[in-house]
């Protein structure tokens, strides 16, 4: 199957990261090891941006080690293995959140927003703040940005 990296992709590889915690090393000069658990197979098109696009981008400074069809942790457990400590990265959707925090069930809604950049200035407005601070308080999870995956 051929891949091509469009805008898309890119922005998908930025917002992979969106809903995951990073490990803090214990020595200035280790690299982090990021290690992301999904459920989603390695030609996914999230999986293959993550891999192409966010690895190099932060190879100076953390080993991204991708973990695809669910073969680390099981689908639906990723935010606890981050809470717990045993993972770093996931990609965790407003659904899965609600089951641990019901107020997030309304950005699950279909049709709330208009495009990406609407999903996006959402994510970054001061309404978003207190989900964000509720997720990273209660589970230690920091949520980086969001992903659109299309209409």
């Amino acid at each position: 199957m051929e891949t091509t990296l469009s805008r898309r992709s890119i922005v998908a590889a930025a917002a992979a990261a969106s809903l995951s915690a990073f490990a803090v090393p214990s020595f200035a000069q280790d690299k982090l090891k990021l290690r992301l658990s999904s459920p989603a197979s390695a030609t996914d098109q999230r999986a293959v941006a993550l891999t192409s696009v966010f690895a190099p981008a932060i190879a100076d400074f953390a080993t991204f080690e991708p973990h695809w069809n669910a073969a680390l942790f099981k689908q639906g457990t990723e935010l606890e293995a981050i809470s717990r400590g045993n993972l770093e990265m996931s990609i965790a959707s407003a659904q899965e959140l609600a089951e641990f925090f019901p107020e997030f069930s309304i950005f699950s809604a279909g049709y709330l927003h208009r495009d990406a950049a609407h999903q996006k200035r959402v994510f970054e407005s001061d309404l978003f703040k207190p989900f964000k601070k509720m997720v990273e308080d209660k589970l230690g999870v920091k949520l980086l940005t969001v992903m659109y995956l299309g209409r």
